[in-house]
């Protein structure tokens, strides 16, 4: 698939799924059976990577497909793989050696959709293949914290003081981040054509019609962050 083609897919999708607010409450496809849990979405889609790799003489400019390779590295190497593969919101280059900080948990519940969203429109544009295994975890970590009702919510902390940026006490859950995260399956369905995925984006629309109506629900505009304290030093080779 082109990258043309691929933004054409992506765009019908969205339309077809913005329609959700008219689908009945009893359509099968949003509601799933099964016990109340994150792992009622545990089916997960392997990264698919097909489509027509080739070798061409193109125009001596900027090379496209190798900034997406470089867009790639960024966004599957300054993650934490010990903390649900949570990407790092600062890099501080003016420290010696450089630092990266988590910053709040809008990280992971507004932005770490936003990096799962790009791969696989980079994965079209350069047909690399790397890091991929990081890139399923990244997602599958993501999936995990979908809830029973559909809304993708970011778990309180076990450990305040080894993670002080999570919320505490209870889930953070923010409109703007189940939006974003609605995008990236979007990319990812485009991507392998599994329609996993669009059970999940249904679903989350519905529990966001649901949460709206509700009148104890209260959506601020982005989830308040604060920075907190370091988390790591900037990979070797970056």
């Amino acid at each position: 698939m082109n990258r043309r083609s691929f933004l054409q897919e992506s765009v019908k999708t969205a339309v077809a799924v913005a329609s959700v607010s008219v689908l009945p409450k009893a359509s099968p496809a949003l509601l799933l059976a099964g016990p109340k849990t994150s792992r009622l979405w545990a089916i997960e889609s392997e990264v698919a990577l097909n489509g027509e790799h080739y070798q061409a003489e193109v125009p001596d400019t900027l090379d496209l497909a190798d900034r997406a390779r470089l867009a790639i590295n960024g966004l599957t190497r300054a993650v934490d793989a010990e903390h649900d593969y949570e990407h790092y919101f600062l890099i501080l280059y003016m420290k010696n050696p450089p630092e990266m900080w988590h910053t709040g948990s809008g990280d992971m519940s507004c932005c770490n959709p936003k990096w799962s969203e790009s791969l696989p429109m980079m994965r079209v544009m350069s047909g690399s293949n790397f890091n991929v295994a990081i890139e399923q975890k990244m997602m599958d970590a993501m999936v995990g914290m979908i809830d029973a009702d559909g809304l993708y919510s970011v778990p309180p902390t076990k450990n305040h003081e080894a993670e002080p940026w999570r919320p505490a006490g209870t889930s953070s859950t923010c409109a703007f981040g189940n939006g974003r995260m609605m995008l990236a399956m979007i990319a990812w369905y485009e991507r392998s054509k599994d329609p996993i995925w669009l059970e999940r984006i249904r679903k989350m629309g519905q529990g966001l019609r649901s949460a709206r109506a509700s009148p104890f629900a209260r959506w601020p505009a982005i989830t308040k962050s604060r920075v907190t304290r370091k988390r790591s030093t900037l990979p070797e080779s970056w």
